[in-house]
């Protein structure tokens, strides 16, 4: 496990931060109805990306996967209820896969 894996690694470093932005480009190309988003659709999207990598590496630092999956269930609840496709969902797990795949995160990502 390296530094940013480890128990000290915080939540909000820049890593993330570059992280969520490679992500968003990823599904951004790979989701061409994002071409459309307006600004606040474009904020939401970054966010929903920058709490699924937070929650993925809380899981991993306290070792409970159950930590990431229940946020998962919860996360398609509420894009469910924005009406967003669930597929986008997992299209953005695929994205953040392409950006910290091979990774202790990266492979918390796989189990949802």
């Amino acid at each position: 496990m390296d530094d940013q894996e480890g128990p000290a690694a915080s939540l909000d470093d820049p890593d993330v931060e570059s992280v969520d932005e490679a992500a968003f480009d990823i599904l951004a190309a790979r989701l061409p109805l994002m071409a459309a988003y307006d600004d606040a659709q474009k904020a939401r999207t970054a966010e929903d990306l920058a709490y699924i990598l937070r929650f993925a590496r809380a899981a991993v630092q306290v070792r409970e996967p159950k930590v990431f999956t229940d946020f998962m269930d919860w996360q398609r609840r509420l894009l469910s209820a924005r009406s967003v496709p669930l597929g986008a969902l997992d299209a953005g797990v695929t994205a953040l896969l392409g950006a910290v795949g091979g990774t202790p995160v990266g492979e918390m990502l796989l189990r949802d």
